[in-house]
């Protein structure tokens, strides 16, 4: 079999030619998404077939910085005398956080690709990349006179997104692409919500499959558990592999193909899943690893102070005014958050800060979550999208009341500053309106 795709693990896998081998996303052991996420399969052989293909690779390619696609742990394990011969490829950004992190690294070389343009890696393997809303990138990567688009978990939910990607790839051969939830679906007793939420996503990935055509169609991003005692609810309802593939045979047209660690495809030849499955139904059937890790209690004290330097930073670098005029129309309204390890009731304001309440009902607090987990937010740019994709919390009233207080440090963090950069970012990326700010 000729090799063009090697998987790796969850979003990791190399398309290669007879000379060149690219790596997307290495992620291949250890936690995630503040202790939140592990891999499915994380084992030894997992790792020794990673060092191996690493020691071959000559370029890596990182779709975005969250962490289970920019590992940092992954990317740090890599050899000196290794990453002296490896390419980083990240898309354009305005804030150059991850391109100075990787310039500073030690690997050959980092080159930042620009939106549409094409990257010649050699004669036959080119590839084009493409920012998606104010995080994400795709790729698409033409080798080998086949034609392969790596979504990842971009937000491509539907057909005029999905004819965006169309308009530089055309008809593919091969789309991989996400294929379940990976974000806070549901509290604790709401396993149904989680079951249904898997519909919409298959909508999503219908869109895709209507507009790219697709011969084949490689389900990954999505080998992942929640592991920490404060998320690991969102398993229940998170769909099967059995229940993925059923679903996936109504893609009229197009072959799924299962890939499991190490297996090598060509990119043309028709492929049995019955091997992938059960080996993947193993995992399945264990259960998941729930380890409380070694976390701070931070007091009332520590978190207010956190509070008043993220919101000094926040009315340094943005428009002080106009965000005040938002939080007096009620849009950035204060958030009642209980803290569940302290066992006390505070109230985060964008212009306030942070304050103690009592006597409150319950129908009055908004959001249950750790003082780890507030003070991971008010500490980080990013923290708040952790927050979110990690799932630590249950939501008593209103969750978009408590992530509105973290929508311009989100921006921030990636170069966009209010109003007029955030103003600027939306009107580049039209999409971004649906993020629901």
């Amino acid at each position: 079999m000729q090799e063009i795709i090697q998987f790796l693990n969850h979003a990791s896998f190399i398309v290669s030619n007879d000379k060149y081998r690219l790596i997307s996303d290495p992620w291949v052991k250890g936690r995630a998404f503040n202790q939140g996420w592990q891999l499915l399969v994380d084992t030894p052989d997992v790792h020794e077939r990673f060092d191996q293909e690493i020691a071959k690779a000559t370029h890596i390619w990182i779709s975005h910085e969250h962490p289970d696609h920019f590992s940092v742990p992954t990317l740090k394990s890599i050899p000196a005398e290794i990453k002296k011969n490896i390419t980083v490829l990240f898309h354009f950004t305005q804030d150059k956080r991850v391109i100075n992190f990787l310039s500073n690294a030690g690997f050959k070389e980092v080159i930042e690709l620009k939106d549409k343009e094409t990257y010649q890696i050699d004669e036959d393997f080119e590839i084009t990349c493409q920012s998606h809303k104010h995080l994400d990138s795709w790729l698409y990567i033409a080798i080998k006179g086949k034609k392969i688009v790596n979504i990842n978990d971009c937000g491509i939910t539907d057909i005029t997104q999905a004819k965006r990607v169309k308009a530089i790839t055309g008809e593919v051969d091969v789309l991989l692409t996400q294929f379940s939830y990976a974000n806070w679906v549901g509290n604790v007793d709401e396993e149904q919500r989680r079951f249904d939420n898997y519909d919409e996503h298959y909508e999503f990935i219908k869109a895709q499959h209507a507009v790219l055509r697709p011969k084949f169609i490689i389900p990954f991003a999505s080998f992942i558990r929640f592991c920490h005692p404060e998320n690991h609810s969102l398993n229940n309802g998170f769909p099967t592999i059995n229940r993925m593939l059923e679903s996936f045979k109504k893609l009229k047209g197009t072959q799924t193909i299962l890939m499991q660690p190490g297996q090598i495809w060509d990119c043309d030849s028709d492929v049995n899943n019955d091997k992938s499955i059960a080996f993947y139904a193993l995992y399945e059937e264990q259960s998941v690893e729930i380890v409380q890790p070694k976390e701070t209690l931070y007091d009332f004290e520590t978190l207010e102070k956190s509070s008043d330097t993220y919101i000094k930073k926040i009315h340094q670098n943005n428009f002080s005014l106009v965000i005040r005029l938002l939080k007096w129309g009620k849009y950035f309204r204060s958030v009642n958050i209980k803290l569940t390890d302290l066992d006390i009731t505070v109230n985060l304001d964008i212009v306030k800060g942070l304050t103690k309440v009592n006597n409150l009902d319950n129908n009055e607090i908004d959001i249950l979550l750790s003082s780890d987990s507030l003070n991971y937010a008010l500490n980080f740019d990013w923290g708040a999208e952790t927050l979110y994709v990690n799932g630590k919390y249950q939501i008593q009233r209103h969750e978009r009341i408590f992530f509105r207080q973290f929508y311009i440090s989100i921006l921030n963090s990636c170069g966009y500053f209010f109003p007029f950069g955030v103003i600027k970012f939306l009107f580049k990326e039209k999409i971004a309106w649906r993020l629901g700010l």
